[in-house]
C-alpha cells in the first residue's frame, strides 16, 4: 500500500521542498525557488521559516517516509552481501554483478570487489566480533588526581 502524497499547493514551496530532497542545503533552496531574498543570511532566514511551514514539512517528512522505504535495507541482507563479496572470485567480477564497484581506467570502466579486508572488518564490526577498542588519554591520571582534591577540599562559605 503506497502512500500518496499530496503536492504543495505555492509553486515555490514546491520548488524549495523538491530542491532540498535532491540535496541543497536550505538556503541555496530557498533562493533557486524563486523567493524574494537578495543576500545570504535573508535566504538563511527565509529557508529557516520556510522548514517551519506546516505543508512544507509535512511533505517533506512524507517524501523521506517513502525514500526510507524504498532504500530500505536491514541488517540480515546487509550481513548476507557483505558474505557474497567475502566468497566472490574475482573472475565474477563484472559491470552487470551488483556487488562490484566500477572503477575508472584508462582502458575503461572496470568492474571489481570492494576490499576483502575491509569487508570483513565492516562484517566483524556488524556481527558484533570485535573487542571494544579502548581509547587513552593523555592526563587522564592528572585529572583523576585534580578532581580527587577539589572534592577533598573545603567548599567556602556564602
Amino acid at each position: 500500500m503506497s502512500e500518496e502524497i499530496q503536492l504543495l499547493k505555492k509553486r515555490e514551496h514546491q520548488v524549495f521542498a523538491d530542491l532540498l530532497l535532491a540535496g541543497h542545503d536550505a538556503a541555496t533552496a530557498y533562493g533557486l525557488a524563486g523567493f524574494a531574498a537578495k543576500t545570504p543570511s535573508a535566504r538563511a532566514v527565509g529557508a529557516s521559516r520556510m522548514l517551519k511551514n506546516a505543508n512544507v514539512a509535512a511533505y517533506l517528512e512524507a517524501k523521506r517516509r517513502v525514500m526510507e522505504k524504498a532504500a530500505d535495507i536491514d541488517k540480515t541482507e546487509a550481513v548476507m552481501m557483505a558474505v557474497k563479496i567475502l566468497r566472490s572470485a574475482p573472475s565474477e567480477a563484472s559491470l552487470d554483478n551488483p556487488l562490484c564497484e566500477v572503477r575508472h581506467t584508462s582502458e575503461g570502466p572496470k568492474a571489481v570487489f570492494p576490499s576483502k579486508a575491509k569487508m570483513m572488518d565492516r562484517l566483524a564490526k556488524m556481527l558484533g566480533w570485535d573487542m571494544p577498542e579502548k581509547v587513552e588519554v593523555d592526563g587522564v591520571q592528572e585529572l583523576a588526581k585534580i578532581l580527587a582534591n577539589m572534592r577533598n577540599e573545603p567548599r567556602p562559605r556564602k
